[in-house]
């Protein structure tokens, strides 16, 4: 269930991105925090989900969190060959190799982490401490990137609002000259 959230999440995301002007931080916040939401839901109610409840809760974390994850990884790779210059083929597989590389990577020190925090504080709290401590590392730099891709949202809404005054102020002033 949970892949058939993340197919169905990162349709979704991606949707709703291309109508917020291509801004992905917004709505990848959103999903964020509703994934982390089921999460700890999961973490703290596990023992008392039936099976059915617990294919739900699947599938919309995958929906929230593999939708979010989908994306980044893929628009990731297109974001770096639109801005390398001359469109060089060759740097653009090579960064690609390195984010999938550093993700692989990081995905290996996760497994130690885990290993550390089970040992030290069980199994549930050691994977919500360790979840707490990814989300806050991910929502961080986010919310920058908010911030800054909420002032580009204003500004293109500003200039699309300005160019329908202008529009309507010259079909106005056609009129009036017949």
């Amino acid at each position: 269930m949970n892949d058939v959230g993340g197919l169905l999440g990162s349709f979704c995301i991606g949707y709703i991105s291309d109508m917020m002007y291509g801004k992905r931080s917004p709505i990848t916040i959103v999903f964020l925090v509703l994934s982390c939401v089921i999460w700890y839901l999961l973490c703290v109610e596990y023992n008392s989900l039936t099976y059915e409840s617990l294919m739900v809760s699947f599938f919309f974390y995958g929906y929230f969190m593999q939708g979010v994850t989908n994306t980044i990884a893929a628009t990731c790779s297109a974001d770096i060959g639109k801005a390398i210059p001359n469109k060089n083929t060759k740097a653009v597989s090579t960064v690609t190799g390195i984010i999938d590389g550093m993700g692989s990577v990081g995905a290996a020190i996760g497994q130690f982490i885990v290993g550390w925090t089970q040992t030290a504080w069980g199994w549930r709290y050691g994977y919500i401490l360790l979840t707490a401590v990814m989300q806050t590392m991910t929502l961080v730099p986010l919310g920058l990137i908010l911030i800054d891709e909420i002032k580009q949202i204003r500004e293109i809404r500003r200039k699309k609002k300005e160019a329908r005054v202008d529009d309507d102020h010259n079909s106005r002033g056609s009129l009036n000259t017949h």
